[in-house]
This record gives C-alpha cells, sequence and structure tokens, in this order.
C-alpha cells in the first residue's frame, strides 16, 4: 500500500510548448523557408532541437504579400538524404544562430506564453462559473 502512496505522490512532469515554426532566409528576390517542429533532444531530458518538416524555395515576399505561389515545389524533410540534411539544415542554420540554444529559447518563451493563457482561462472560467 505505499507503493500505491508513493507512486501517487510523484510529480507529474510540467507541459511544455512545443511550437511549429517557420524560418525564412531571404537573398535578392528568393527566399529559402523552412518549416520545423521542436522536438524534444535525444542527447539529454529537458534539452529540444527541431525537426525539419517542409522546405522549398520561393520568390521573396514583398510588402504584406508572404503567400507562397501554387507553382512552388515543397519536399518534405523526411526524405532528404542523411548529408545534405547534416549541411544544409544543420550547418546551414546554426551558422545563423538557429542552434539548441535558440530552441531551449523558444520552448521557455512560449511554455511561459502557454502557462500566462492558462492561467487567464482558468480565471475567465471561475468568473463566469460565480454569475
Amino acid at each position: 500500500m505505499d507503493e500505491d502512496l508513493e507512486s501517487d505522490t510523484q510529480q507529474v512532469p510540467v507541459p511544455v510548448a512545443l511550437p511549429p515554426f517557420t524560418i525564412e532566409i531571404t537573398k535578392g528576390n528568393e527566399r529559402l523557408c523552412f518549416h520545423l517542429d521542436l522536438v524534444e533532444s535525444g542527447d539529454e531530458e529537458g534539452q529540444y532541437d527541431f525537426r525539419v518538416e517542409e522546405f522549398y524555395v520561393a520568390p521573396a515576399a514583398t510588402g504584406e504579400d508572404e503567400d507562397v505561389p501554387a507553382s512552388v515545389y515543397a519536399s518534405s524533410g523526411k526524405y532528404i538524404d542523411p548529408n545534405l540534411h547534416e549541411l544544409l539544415f544543420i550547418r546551414y542554420l546554426e551558422e545563423r544562430g538557429f542552434n539548441a540554444k535558440f530552441c531551449q529559447d523558444l520552448v521557455s518563451y512560449a511554455t511561459h506564453y502557454e502557462h500566462s493563457r492558462y492561467v487567464a482561462l482558468l480565471g475567465k472560467i471561475k468568473a463566469f462559473v460565480s454569475k
């Protein structure tokens, strides 16, 4: 019975926000776009990395028009050659500051934001129920 009490008192892990995000690098009249997901790093608990979901080259955004033409070919990050993945995704993005620290900072920011929105929602629910 003590084991049941002990397992009940173990802390539930704190939820973290792992939002998808996009990186666009513009050169001249073109932009290289990456749609990424944040994932837990296999190296250490509490560390995060990114996974490329999709990538493509599109015309540069002009003014408020950020839409990508339907004719632009996009490829899934799942099917890319491992060497190209290392060169293009990892090195290229890390050279521009998109590294493990960036991922950690993004997770911290998003988690804090989600937590504050959740607390605000609970306050609204309390106010609604007490009417």
